[in-house]
């Protein structure tokens, strides 16, 4: 299906991406690769939808930003493009126990392009929790997956 307009997963690693310890209104920024998406021109895509998978129930923000300077004090040279907030409510457990999972499909207006031509999704991780995001060796680990479809 080479070349085909399919949806296809990205998804962070736990042991790569989103390790610090945050506390509430900290800020981790990623820049997430994948050698199929590196050949679409800009990265430009649709997200479809979002799945998290966390060791603590948090409120966990992830805001996607054009580029891998992220944030800037310049409203003309800051990048963000949009965001999402899972809630600590919205994260359940299967049968009360293990990681907590959460999720928000039918997305149907966030545009993404890789302003800076890196091939990457520049992803930032917000802990809006009043609770401190444990470090990935700590039980904090956090997985990001995201349903994305190219823009012909």
């Amino acid at each position: 299906m080479a070349g085909g307009n399919f949806p296809i997963i990205i998804s962070t690693d736990e042991d790569l991406h989103f390790t610090t310890e945050l506390v509430t209104n900290a800020i981790e920024t990623e820049n997430i690769s994948n050698g199929y998406i590196t050949t679409w021109p800009n990265c430009e895509c649709n997200i479809l939808s979002l799945a998290a998978i966390a060791d603590q129930k948090l409120a966990l923000e992830f805001a996607f930003f054009g580029t891998d300077g992220f944030t800037d004090a310049d409203p003309d040279l800051d990048t963000f493009l949009w965001n999402h907030t899972f809630y600590a409510s919205s994260f359940l457990q299967i049968a009360g126990a293990g990681l907590y999972r959460a999720s928000l499909t039918g997305i149907t207006d966030a545009f993404y392009r890789d302003a800076d031509g890196t091939g990457e999704f520049h992803i930032a991780l917000i802990n809006r929790d009043a609770t401190t995001k444990a470090t990935e060796a700590a039980t904090g680990a956090v997985r990001l997956r995201l349903a994305v479809q190219r823009i012909l």
